[in-house]
């Protein structure tokens, strides 16, 4: 099963708008699969509609990621939602962590190269 995540990364926004300060006005996501071994994903930006005076406005400084994240998905349409989860999923399809030399065909994580390799002595160093 592969979980998706919605990420934001940087919003664009408006100094001044129809007496509001600091309106967003355009959001960059990175929207990630990981399905527990590997991580896929895309980003992009979604524009937000302006908000009118009569709506409920949230300043800039009390955001929450959370609350933009929903802005976001509000904006997309279940196809494009579709869309780019099939995007993603299409990439864990052609993807293999075995080794050639195993029967070991199920998605196992490489391991981790040691953080400092051991270095050998110079035998000339000591002479």
């Amino acid at each position: 099963m592969i979980d998706f995540t919605l990420k934001i990364t940087q919003m664009d926004n408006l100094r001044t708008y129809s007496d509001m300060s600091n309106v967003v006005t355009r959001v960059y996501w990175a929207y990630t699969g990981n399905d527990g071994v590997n991580s896929f994903g895309m980003g992009g930006s979604t524009v937000l509609p302006l908000p009118s005076l009569n709506n409920e406005f949230i300043s800039y400084a009390d955001l929450t990621e959370d609350q933009v994240v929903k802005w976001v998905l509000h904006t997309w349409t279940a196809e494009e939602k579709d869309s780019y989860e099939n995007t993603i999923t299409s990439r864990f399809d052609n993807i293999t962590n075995a080794i050639p030399w195993s029967d070991d065909t199920i998605h196992n994580p490489p391991p981790a190269p040691p953080a400092d390799p051991p270095r050998m002595k110079d035998p000339d160093i000591n002479k």
